[in-house]
C-alpha cells in the first residue's frame, strides 16, 4: 500500500497542476504525521521547501514541545524555518469567533505574509481525503449547500494540497514504513469539537456501512466540484443577461428569474454574496408587492415593479442646507452640488433642463431650505394649472423606485412652499412671468459613483 506512495504523490502533482520542480514552497508544518509525511515526500521528490509553524499556545507544555520538534526537524535538515507565537483564545475572543476559526484565521494569514516575504510560489498544506469525508459532512449537517460538498479543493490561489490522493491509513503506514517520526495532538481526540465528533465517531460508524466511505465521499466531492463550476458557468449567463449594476445598485429582472426552472435556486445564488439566504429568496419569488423590502445584515432588496433592486441600507436623517439670498458658495451634498446666481430678467429663454431651473426670486423667502423629502410634502407641480399634489403621489406616478426616492432632495422657500422637487419638477407658484424682474438660477452636478 506504501511502495507506490511517492509515486502517487508525483503523479497527483502532476496531474492537478500544482507546481512547478523549480518553485519554492512554505509548508505548512504542524509536527503531527499528515505534516511530516508531506514534509519527506517533498524532500524525497527534490523540491526547494521552508517550514512554517504556528504555536497557538492552547496546549502548554504540549503545544511547546510541537513547535520544539518542528524546528529541531528544520535545523536537522536544514530547512529554513519560520515560527509565530499567538494568543489564540484572546484573537477569539476580540473576533468573536471560535477557537477553531480562529487557529484557521491566523494560519493563513501568517503563511500569506511569510510566502510573500519569502518569495515563495505556494503555500502547502497536508490535507488528505479524511479530510474531505470530515468537511463535507461538517458541512452538510451546517446546511452549506452545493459549495460546501466539494470538500476541499487541491489548489486553491496560493494553497496548494498534494495529499488529498491518499487516506489517513496510507499516510500512517508509509511513516511507520519510513521511520517517520512525528508528534500527536491530544486536542484531536476530545470530541467536544464537532470535526473529531465526525472522525471518531460518526465516520467509523459509516464504515460499518460501507468500509469505502472515505473514498467515496472524496469521489463525491469532486463530482460535487464538477456541478458547481456548471452551475457557476450558467449563473454567469444568467447575470449576464438579468442583473445589471450601476451606481452602486444592483438590478435583478425578478419577473423573468421567476419563469426559470429551478428559479428560488438561482435567485439564492444571485443574491446570497449580499448576505441573503434561500428563506429570503423564496420569500421575494412569493411576493409580487412592489415596494415590499427584505433586509440581510449587509443589504436591503426591494421589490420595484418586475425588478429586485439590492442597495445599501437607507440613510438616517439626511442634513439640511441653507441658501442664503448673500450667499456665492455652492453647497456639496453626498450626491450632487447646488451652485446658483441671480440673474436679471428682461425676457429671455427660459432653460428646459431637469438640472437646470429658473425661479421667480421675487417670490422666494430665504433663506431658502435644501432638505430631503417628508411625509405630507405637498406642492404645485408646474404644468399641472396650479393644483396641490402631494410628493409622494408625484413620485408614484413616475414610478421612481424605493431607492430612487430615498434620494429626493426639496428646495423650500422660507415660508414653507417648496419650490422644486430637485430634478423632476419646479413649482408652478415661482415660475418666472411678465412680472418677474429677477431670476434665481440654480444648476445641480450629479457627483460621479
Amino acid at each position: 500500500m506504501t511502495d507506490n506512495l511517492l509515486n502517487k504523490f508525483q503523479e497527483f502533482i502532476r496531474k492537478e497542476a500544482l507546481f512547478d520542480d523549480s518553485d519554492t514552497l512554505l509548508v505548512g508544518c504542524s509536527g503531527g504525521v499528515d505534516s511530516m509525511v508531506l514534509v519527506h515526500l517533498l524532500l524525497e521528490a527534490g523540491y526547494s521547501i521552508e517550514l512554517a509553524h504556528l504555536h497557538f499556545h492552547l496546549r502548554g507544555e504540549e503545544s511547546d514541545g510541537d513547535a520544539g520538534f518542528v524546528r529541531d526537524f528544520a535545523k536537522a535538515h536544514d530547512l529554513v524555518y519560520h515560527q509565530l507565537d499567538v494568543d489564540t483564545e484572546a484573537y477569539a475572543k476580540k473576533h468573536k469567533v471560535s477557537i477553531q476559526e480562529a487557529a484557521r484565521q491566523l494560519r493563513y494569514d501568517w503563511f500569506e505574509k511569510i510566502r510573500k516575504e519569502r518569495q515563495a510560489q505556494w503555500i502547502a498544506v497536508a490535507h488528505q481525503k479524511n479530510d474531505i469525508a470530515e468537511t463535507m459532512l461538517f458541512n452538510l449537517t451546517r446546511g452549506t449547500g452545493i459549495a460546501g460538498m466539494h470538500g476541499i479543493k487541491s489548489k486553491n490561489g496560493v494553497i496548494v494540497r498534494p495529499l488529498l490522493f491518499a487516506e489517513r491509513a496510507q499516510l500512517l503506514a508509509y511513516a511507520e514504513r519510513h521511520e517517520i517520526v512525528w508528534r500527536e495532538d491530544s486536542s484531536n481526540q476530545k470530541t467536544k469539537y464537532s470535526r473529531n465528533l465526525i472522525r471518531h465517531k460518526v465516520l467509523p460508524l459509516l464504515a460499518e456501512i460501507n468500509p469505502a466511505v472515505i473514498q467515496n465521499l472524496a469521489h463525491h466531492a469532486l463530482i460535487m466540484s464538477d456541478l458547481e463550476r456548471v452551475l457557476d458557468s450558467y449563473l454567469g449567463d444568467v447575470k449576464k443577461h438579468l442583473v445589471t449594476v450601476d451606481a452602486g445598485q444592483v438590478r435583478i429582472q425578478l419577473a423573468q428569474i421567476s419563469g426559470l426552472t429551478s428559479a428560488k435556486t438561482i435567485l439564492y445564488y444571485l443574491i446570497r454574496d449580499y448576505g441573503f439566504n434561500e428563506s429570503d429568496a423564496a420569500d421575494i419569488l412569493a411576493s409580487r408587492t412592489s415596494g415590499k423590502v427584505f433586509l440581510s445584515k449587509e443589504k436591503r432588496a426591494v421589490i420595484h415593479g418586475e425588478w429586485l433592486l439590492i442597495t445599501d441600507f437607507a440613510e438616517g436623517i439626511a442634513p439640511s442646507y441653507y441658501l442664503e439670498s448673500w450667499a456665492t458658495e455652492p453647497i456639496e451634498t453626498p450626491e450632487f452640488t447646488l451652485s446658483w446666481q441671480v440673474i436679471d430678467y428682461y425676457g429671455q429663454r427660459i432653460p428646459d433642463d431637469a438640472n437646470r431651473i429658473w425661479l421667480s426670486k421675487d417670490k422666494l423667502i430665504f433663506p431658502l431650505t435644501l432638505r430631503k423629502r417628508q411625509p405630507g410634502d405637498r406642492f404645485h407641480p408646474f404644468g399641472m394649472g396650479g393644483q396641490s399634489k402631494k410628493i409622494k403621489d408625484f413620485l408614484s406616478n413616475l414610478k421612481l423606485s424605493l431607492p430612487e426616492k430615498e434620494k429626493i432632495w426639496i428646495l423650500e422657500s422660507a415660508d414653507g412652499q417648496i419650490c422644486w422637487v430637485i430634478g423632476y419638477r419646479m413649482d408652478e407658484r415661482f415660475r418666472v412671468d411678465a412680472q418677474t424682474r429677477a431670476v434665481l438660477e440654480l444648476n445641480v452636478a450629479p457627483k460621479s459613483k
